[in-house]
Formats: structure tokens, C-alpha cells, sequence
């Protein structure tokens, strides 16, 4: 689940993703306005409205607007994301199933970088160009 600044709850389900924008009293199925399925359920929400989700396998979109549209996140991002968060300092990171470690974006989701220096390795960490280490 996560709130965005404007009072909005997003939750995903086994059945999809939700909005409510009254606390709970009605709730809108947005399933049908991403593209990246199946979504892992995990969000994040940044100080503008701008809400993260992360997708098994396609990545991280995100929305503007409240959830009506969804675009894929920028350049370099994970792929297959377990989890989103964002920083005191607007940072949003996403741990990555595909490399087993955590990318960080400080351009609001426009371009990733590895920020996995430090964290062990339970695999050898391939990169997009299949070289691995």
C-alpha cells in the first residue's frame, strides 16, 4: 500500500491494483490502466503525487495523474522490483530480484544506477550486456 501527498491510497491485491481517494469508502480498480502485469504490489509515493509501482519482469512505471495512466520508469531500471522506497532527500530505490541487489534513481525514476557496492552477492551479478561477475 502506499498514500500519496493528496490523500489517495493505493493497494494491490491477487485481484489487482486499487485507489480510493475517500478513505476507504469506495475504492476504484485501476488494474486496467498499467501495462506491466503482473505488478508486485509494492509502491511508493513521492512529495508531488507521484506514485512507483514495480512489475515482475517489466520494470518500475510510474503515475501523475492519480493512477489514470502509468509510463515505464526511465532508462537502466530494474526489472523484476521487490520493493520501492523513497528517501528524505526524494532518492527512490528498488531492490531487484533479476541482480539480487538495489538500484537508485535521484531524477524521479528518468535513469537508474547500480547502488549494490558494499552488499553481498548470493549470484554472480550479470549485467544487460550479459558480462558477469
Amino acid at each position: 500500500m502506499c498514500v500519496t501527498s493528496d490523500n489517495k491510497l493505493f493497494v494491490g491485491t491477487n485481484r489487482g491494483m486499487f485507489r480510493t481517494d475517500d478513505f476507504g469508502d469506495t475504492w476504484v480498480n485501476q488494474t486496467d490502466s498499467i501495462s506491466a502485469m503482473p505488478f508486485t504490489n509494492t509502491f511508493a509515493a513521492d512529495s508531488s503525487g507521484t506514485v512507483f509501482i514495480g512489475s515482475n519482469g517489466a520494470g518500475v512505471y510510474k503515475s501523475i495523474d492519480s493512477g489514470e495512466t502509468w509510463t515505464e520508469s526511465g532508462t537502466g531500471s530494474p526489472r523484476s522490483v521487490e520493493s520501492l522506497l523513497i528517501d528524505g532527500f526524494g532518492n527512490l530505490y528498488a531492490s531487484a530480484s533479476d541482480i539480487a541487489g538495489v538500484y537508485k534513481s535521484e531524477d524521479n525514476g528518468a535513469t537508474w544506477t547500480l547502488a549494490s557496492d558494499g552488499l553481498p552477492r548470493i549470484f554472480p551479478f550479470c549485467s544487460r550486456d550479459f558480462t558477469c561477475q
